[in-house]
């Protein structure tokens, strides 16, 4: 994240996404060019002590625990 207060400047977020409401996890080998239903964003763990979940939208907010194969980025 860039440019919306000194807190979060630099910070990254993951945006996991899913195939379902549900919460099915994407399968690589099936999965390929589907729709994706949903998304959950939240906080990089590797962000340490920074709480920039405020920033995130309400809609895809949720607690990340491990990038899980996913990329991060800020």
């Amino acid at each position: 994240m860039t440019g919306i207060n000194t807190v979060s400047n630099g910070m990254a977020i993951i945006l996991k996404p899913f195939e379902d409401v549900a919460g099915t996890a994407l399968n690589n080998a099936t999965s390929a060019g589907a729709a994706i239903a949903r998304w959950d964003c939240g906080q990089d763990p590797a962000n340490g002590a920074n709480d920039i979940n405020k920033y995130l939208p309400g809609s895809c907010r949720a607690t990340i625990t491990s990038a899980g194969g996913h990329k991060s980025g800020t």
